[in-house]
């Protein structure tokens, strides 16, 4: 076996490699690692990282952000890199051009870090041609499992101070407005003050888009947008972090790292979400392997989405009934339909009576609004109920959890409430794409406040946004050459793989009733069609190719059954970790979210056999498959870049000392 592993990895080059890893043959970029007095950061792409006090984040992200007049982020090229780094302090510079389409702003960044434990980001950009923004400015990125109900003292632009807080609940509106500066104490008794110069500053509480984070920006949202910036226009700005009081005993405790251990126990209290696929939205019907291999990964359903609008929706049901029956799941589907919805019903009945689709959940959405009204949800359920008694009814948002949050529904009589989620509204990088896997139980939570008992459902969770929510413009600058907005070539790398694992022990965690996610094929899905796709040289997969998530979510599908119980386990940062049970049998599932080589100890599972997915296997045909391997006599599992390990157990006795 090692021999055919040895011969795999050999065969796959550097670049194919990344590829399998993350979707792309290049490297990540370098990061530099910094300190600042008891201060600790990373630099890496022009921006600060993981600004850390002892052993509390202080800030995940530090960076400048130019937003076109849809919200779209603006690409950013960096020259004249220079950096002087010493032990306790740091100078670095670069120039940085922001452009794309009309807007073409360029800026000097500088960023200094001093001994005395304060770190400064700075920047003095010039508009180099007039453009249509929304947000010019730097952001800061307020570590939310750090902060969440940390109590803080505000200073507004006048100089009033104001104490304030940090939400527990998801906000749906900024927390903090007027701001100059904002000052608190970490969980580790550490004083740290953050101060913003060259605009007004205000704080949102990003997790209304599932980012793991407060933000702290420039410009309010109350302020006009599109705005329109002049050529020769200027924006200066900066950003202070300051550590006070003896912080000297911090960084020594934060060196003392250690091999993380996954617990022995679990607190087995519900099961696990109903995981269900998307239709694939190229349209094409599925062949007689990719329905084998979908029913290969017991689902629970499939979404389709049904615009009473559009001139094919009864085309569209016919094909999901289709589907339906041929991989023997029931449906989701997400039917949306005009406020005045008596004619659209009455067509949707008989069409449903004529069809007769195994319906296991309507979700309502109405034209013209975020959220579907209760009246609408209401009829909804009344004329479908005679012909799909079974099914659920309920409604929600169909973009982002900003939207349901700023939207509450009166969901007293629905089934479930639902929303949407994918971890590339405001940023895109690996890594805050993977940090967006913590925040699921603080939505559910955020649900049960204003929908008491109502159970909530994602539908549907992709790794890129479907579509913009906020989009002013209505226009695409998209070429031909390149991929649709919503299609993110780590779809089929190991990196989707373990985003989906520790998004699922997120979803356990938060009691989530059920989650669609993806689609079943295609770059959206979980295997290549097998035409391949129109563009490969940016979205270079293999006909008929199974991506890496499609293995993991056949380890969990082997562990759906109503006597399933899950628990998410608490894992250092960078690991996920699940524990499913049916019976007498267990599954550990744990996932290596990031592009370092981790090892984790399980306790109890000295000499286990393990399911491994990595790039271990990884030829040239990218689509590496799970491999046995035999742990370490102390429990220890080597987990490469992005890997996901699947542990079992099929005896009770065993299994609890896991």
């Amino acid at each position: 076996m090692m021999d055919a592993i040895n011969e795999g990895h050999s065969r796959a080059s550097a670049a194919g490699l990344n590829i399998i890893r993350y979707g792309r043959p290049g490297p990540l970029p370098e990061r530099l690692e910094l300190a600042a007095g008891p201060l600790t950061a990373v630099f890496a792409a022009g921006d600060l990282w993981n600004i850390r006090l002892g052993g509390c984040e202080i800030a995940s992200r530090i960076y400048l952000a130019a937003r076109d007049r849809d919200w779209g982020v603006v690409p950013v090229e960096i020259s004249n890199l220079e950096t002087a780094i010493r032990r306790d302090g740091f100078a670095i510079s670069y120039d940085a051009r922001s452009r794309r389409g009309e807007i073409d702003f360029s800026w000097r960044a500088r960023i200094l870090g001093a001994a005395g434990g304060s770190l400064v980001f700075e920047f003095d950009g010039e508009a180099l041609s007039g453009f249509w923004n929304n947000r010019i400015g730097l952001c800061v990125h307020h570590t939310a499992a750090e902060c969440a109900g940390t109590p803080c003292q505000i200073e507004d632009a006048a100089g009033w101070s104001v104490a304030g807080g940090f939400p527990v609940l998801v906000a749906p509106h900024q927390p903090f407005q007027n701001l100059q500066s904002l000052q608190y104490v970490t969980r580790e008794g550490c004083a740290v003050r953050l101060r913003f110069r060259g605009d007004i500053f205000e704080t949102e509480d990003q997790r209304n888009w599932t980012d793991a984070s407060y933000k702290t920006y420039s410009t309010p949202l109350s302020a006009p947008y599109p705005r329109w910036i002049e050529k020769e226009a200027r924006v200066r700005q900066s950003v202070t972090i300051a550590a006070q009081g003896d912080h000297s005993a911090l960084r020594e405790s934060q060196a003392a790292a250690e091999v993380p251990v996954i617990p022995p126990t679990a607190v087995f209290v519900h099961a696990p979400p109903k995981i269900g696929l998307g239709a694939a939205s190229h349209g094409g019907t599925l062949s007689v392997r990719e329905l084998e291999r979908l029913r290969a990964l017991c689902l629970g359903h499939l979404r389709f989405d049904l615009h009473w609008g559009d001139g094919d929706w009864r085309e569209t049901l016919e094909r999901a009934v289709r589907e339906s029956h041929a991989l023997g799941v029931g449906l989701e589907i997400a039917v949306f339909l005009p406020a005045a919805s008596e004619r659209a019903l009455d067509e949707l009945t008989l069409a449903v009576q004529c069809l007769r689709p195994n319906v296991v959940r309507w979700i309502v959405f109405e034209d013209g609004r975020f959220v579907a009204s209760d009246t609408v949800v209401q009829r909804l359920g009344e004329a479908m109920r005679p012909w799909t008694p079974d099914a659920a009814v309920g409604g929600g948002s169909d973009a982002n959890f900003a939207e349901l949050n700023r939207n509450r529904p009166d969901a007293r009589s629905w089934d479930f409430v639902s929303f949407a989620a994918n971890p590339q509204v405001h940023a895109f990088d690996n890594e805050s794409v993977m940090e967006t896997c913590t925040v699921l139980p603080d939505l559910r939570k955020t649900v049960q406040n204003f929908a008491p008992g109502v159970p909530a459902v994602i539908s549907p969770a992709t790794l890129k946004p479907r579509f913009n929510a906020v989009a002013t413009s209505g226009a695409s600058e998209r070429t031909e050459d390149e991929l649709p907005e919503n299609v993110d070539p780590r779809q089929m790398s190991l990196f989707a793989a373990a985003w989906t694992a520790a998004f699922f022990a997120s979803a356990c965690a938060a009691q989530i009733e059920s989650v669609t996610l993806f689609e079943t094929t295609g770059w959206r899905g979980v295997m290549e069609i097998e035409a391949g796709v129109l563009i490969p040289e940016h979205f270079p997969s293999i006909p008929g190719a199974l991506f890496p998530v499609y293995h993991v979510l056949q380890a969990l599908g082997e562990y759906a059954g109503a006597d399933a119980l899950a628990a998410a386990l608490p894992v250092p940062r960078g690991l996920a970790a699940l524990r499913l049970r049916r019976g007498a049998s267990e599954r550990l599932l744990i996932a290596n979210l990031t592009a370092e080589v981790r090892q984790a100890r399980i306790a109890g599972a000295e000499n286990a056999e393990a399911w491994l997915l990595d790039e271990t296997t990884a030829r040239d045909d990218r689509s590496p498959a799970p491999y046995r391997e035999t742990l370490a006599r102390d429990g220890r599992v080597t987990l490469r870049r992005y890997a996901v390990a699947w542990i079992d157990c099929n005896d009770r006795e065993a299994g609890s000392a896991l």
